[in-house]
């Protein structure tokens, strides 16, 4: 006996071999078809599937979907406390360059006003929030810090440069 999803249509040898349709009898057809072998096997309307196949291709689609939104949630909180960074570098920085306007805006600058602010929202005037927004500060600031140097080059510089001194030492 043969199932033909396209067709929906069971199939089976007459004893001269040849292959006839019975429509009449889908169902009790294809129960028995199960009994031969093949386990699982559901008739949904004109298609055969397997549940396990669909729950297993729903679950996959779930997760990937999940995995998706994490990954967007993770990357949308990073982005906003680098953001925080940012703004609260540059409302620090205009602060003191108003005070003392000769003093050179450079990325490094920025990172020893962030260091300060810093210092003063964990131990000068310790507050949760200040610390949060400083700790941003400094992680900003050296991101920009970053930007600006070739951290690699220089580390590899100073290995080959310090690097050797130290293996003849031993």
């Amino acid at each position: 006996m043969r199932y033909d999803p396209a067709t929906n249509k069971l199939y089976h040898e007459d004893p001269q071999g040849n292959l006839q349709t019975d429509t009449n009898n889908v169902s009790a057809g294809l129960d028995r078809l199960l009994v031969r072998g093949t386990p699982g096997l559901l008739v949904n309307k004109s298609k055969a599937t397997r549940p396990a196949d669909r729950t297993t291709l729903s679950t996959k689609k779930e997760t990937m979907l999940e995995n998706i939104i994490a990954t967007n949630k993770a990357a949308a909180v990073q982005a906003a406390y680098l953001e925080t960074g940012r703004l609260a570098n540059a409302t620090a920085q205009n602060i003191l360059f108003k005070k003392f306007p000769s003093l050179p805006q450079t990325p490094f600058n920025a990172l020893v006003v962030a260091n300060l602010a810093d210092v003063i929202g964990k131990q000068i005037k310790p507050s949760p929030k200040l610390q949060k927004i400083t700790t941003a500060m400094v992680t900003q600031a050296y991101a920009e810090v970053y930007q600006l140097i070739d951290l690699e080059g220089m580390i590899g510089e100073l290995l080959n440069t310090v690097g050797d001194q130290f293996d003849n030492a031993d």
